[in-house]
């Protein structure tokens, strides 16, 4: 896990789920894939960026305050962890729903 810090304005400004986000995370089956959808929408505002996939990176902070939003413990991140095709499934649906684009081939990120 990453012990990088945010103020709690910008957690709060960049990673506060909206209703809409809410109404998505608990569309999903189990807990732990509502947790994480939920962390990588909110990682996406913080950092502009998607987390990298292996290993699945974890920003303390981040994962503890949208913990405390949705009402699932932080530490079934890691049962959403342990399958890779879902993380990708999930980055594809959020970059939809944000209408991220990626940038041209050989630069990270995305046009936001």
């Amino acid at each position: 896990m990453n012990n990088q810090y945010f103020t709690k304005q910008q957690l709060i400004e960049n990673a506060t789920l909206s209703k809409e986000d809410i109404r998505r995370v608990f569309e999903l089956r189990t807990s732990h894939n509502s947790l994480g959808y939920a962390y990588q929408l909110a990682f996406v505002r913080l950092k502009n960026r998607l987390p990298t996939q292996r290993p699945f990176e974890i920003l303390d902070e981040l994962l503890e305050f949208i913990s405390i939003q949705v009402g699932i413990d932080a530490s079934d991140i890691h049962k959403y962890t342990s399958r890779q095709p879902t993380v990708s499934e999930h980055q594809a649906e959020i970059r939809h729903y944000l209408e991220l684009r990626e940038f041209p081939s050989g630069l990270l990120g995305f046009d936001i």
